[in-house]
């Protein structure tokens, strides 16, 4: 029993230390490629007339340090209600679940889900 305890805490703590913090928008461009939780406050939705949403933190664009968006083309679906459901989000604290992507030197997160973003 003894020889498998010191594994499973080890597992334990090397599994809370992943999960354990969310990040701010400002620290998302040091997690590229990695799946984490951003927190912060929305300062800016924008909805381009191709569809896309971009959720932007920390700034307006071009100053933003982050950004969650929705690809009209690759999501319809959650793009659909993007100048209602997103555009609700600015000014509140928000936290945005998925893989941190580089696009034009700025950190974001794709959206494939609408449970992946939510305000707090």
């Amino acid at each position: 029993m003894r020889k498998y305890l010191f594994p499973l805490v080890a597992f334990l703590a090397l599994a809370g230390a992943a999960f354990a913090a969310d990040l701010a928008p400002e620290e998302a461009k040091d997690h590229a490629g990695d799946s984490v939780t951003v927190r912060g406050t929305v300062l800016q939705v924008i909805v381009a007339r191709t569809g896309n949403v971009f959720v932007n933190f920390g700034g307006e664009y071009p100053n933003q340090t982050f950004s969650a968006v929705v690809l009209a083309k690759r999501t319809p679906a959650l793009a659909e209600g993007g100048k209602t459901w997103l555009t609700d989000l600015k000014g509140k604290n928000v936290s945005v679940k998925g893989k941190i992507e580089m696009n034009e030197g700025k950190p974001e997160i794709v959206l494939t889900a609408r449970e992946d973003i939510h305000a707090n």
